[in-house]
């Protein structure tokens, strides 16, 4: 999601920021998670498809952003 999402896709920022953003803020939010051992269970078992679910949703979302961005962007030019 950091790699294309809006603010964070820009040159502004460069991939090795965007992946150490990206490490870090799931290192804090790792600890708070809570699982039971049924998700562990699945995890062994559908763990690549989960993966490429997670991504799908990151780029997804990033995307929509992308969208929303330009739309009110093209709507500031237009003004």
């Amino acid at each position: 999601m950091f790699s294309v999402a809006p603010v964070y896709s820009g040159e502004n920022l460069s991939f090795f920021y965007r992946g150490s953003l990206a490490f870090f803020v799931s290192l804090l939010l790792t600890p708070v998670i809570q699982f039971d051992e049924s998700y562990y269970n699945l995890l062994e078992t559908r763990y690549y498809t989960m993966l490429a679910e997670q991504a799908f949703l990151g780029i997804i979302i990033g995307i929509s952003l992308q969208f929303l961005f330009a739309a009110f962007q093209m709507a500031g030019e237009f003004f």
